[in-house]
């Protein structure tokens, strides 16, 4: 017979059941810490623009609309101004043929017509810059100050249509005077602190 005890026999576990392993408790995770600097960013108020500039918007879509009904006036009496470009063309040189004198009329108009709408697009792009607190645009429209009066002259006499000469002409008078007065408000002294600050 075996002298060993009774409890320590070959199937047992030896040690006290205290301290057997035990498998660790489960604990909720600890909450994340809070990021550093998680305030929200401050909103900047935007800054109205002040009177000057508020007035020379004003004063360059006035001004871009009496272009538009100048250029649409003389695209819907294309016809007649055709026509007279044609006469003129064939006094200047009577030896060409019709077709020659359609086509030197065709591209006198239609290179009128373009030019103005194009420096109307220009004008509308530089003044969107520059209602984004963008000063330098102003700087662009007063060197564009002279081609906007060439485009103008030679548009007056290209473009101008038979029977409403008067009309078309007031109307790009008005849309040179408009865009210069709409140019000095922009240079004033509360519009240059408002786009030096911006």
């Amino acid at each position: 017979m075996s002298n060993e005890p009774a409890g320590e026999g070959p199937g047992r576990r030896a040690g006290n059941p205290d301290e057997r392993r035990r498998e660790p408790a489960l604990h909720p995770a600890p909450p994340r810490p809070e990021l550093a600097g998680s305030a929200p960013a401050p909103i900047v108020a935007a800054v109205p623009p002040p009177g000057p500039v508020g007035a020379a918007r004003s004063l360059w879509l006035a001004s871009f609309a009496a272009g538009i009904v100048a250029a649409l006036l003389a695209f819907l009496n294309r016809r007649s101004q055709l026509d007279r470009l044609r006469e003129a063309a064939a006094g200047i040189g009577a030896e060409r043929d019709p077709m020659t004198l359609d086509t030197v009329a065709s591209v006198a108009w239609w290179g009128g017509l373009g030019a103005l709408l194009v420096l109307i697009g220009i004008e509308a792009l530089l003044l969107a810059v520059l209602l984004r607190r963008r000063g330098w645009p102003r700087w662009v429209l007063l060197a564009l100050l002279p081609v906007h009066l060439a485009v103008l002259a030679a548009g007056g006499s290209i473009l101008a249509p038979p029977g409403a000469e008067t009309y078309f002409v007031l109307l790009l008078v008005a849309q040179a005077l408009l865009g210069a007065a709409a140019l000095a408000a922009s240079l004033l002294p509360r519009a240059n602190a408002w786009f030096r600050h911006g």
